[in-house]
């Protein structure tokens, strides 16, 4: 979940208190909230929606570079589909890469170790 804040109240009750309600679960991953004093929330928001989008791209464009391991095609095509599909956050994913990258770390592909900075 991507939280982009307006500065003000919700700021200071919502993002900045020590009992702040985002928390992450047992892998490290959480919402990300942030605000910025000199940008518009709502752009903000949306600039990091697209780099969502942008690093599913990246993965499907990588798909179509990788060789011919069924278990790699495979993992990337189930991002691929999650990316396609379903921008929002859930488990299956974070599974999914999970997977992706145990195939990836055994590939000398370039393009495809790339992925594991995705």
């Amino acid at each position: 979940m991507i939280i982009a804040n307006a500065i003000g109240y919700s700021s200071v009750w919502g993002g900045s208190a020590p009992w702040c309600p985002n928390v992450v679960n047992s892998k490290g991953h959480g919402s990300v909230w942030a605000n910025s004093l000199f940008e518009v929330n709502t752009e903000y928001g949306i600039v990091m929606l697209i780099s969502t989008i942008q690093k599913c791209k990246r993965t499907i464009d990588v798909q179509n570079k990788v060789g011919s391991s069924s278990d790699t095609q495979q993992a990337v095509k189930e991002v691929e589909q999650y990316c396609i599909a379903n921008v929002k956050p859930t488990e299956k994913p974070h599974s999914t890469n999970d997977e992706l990258k145990k195939s990836i770390v055994e590939i000398t592909i370039d393009d495809m170790r790339r992925l594991l900075n995705i």
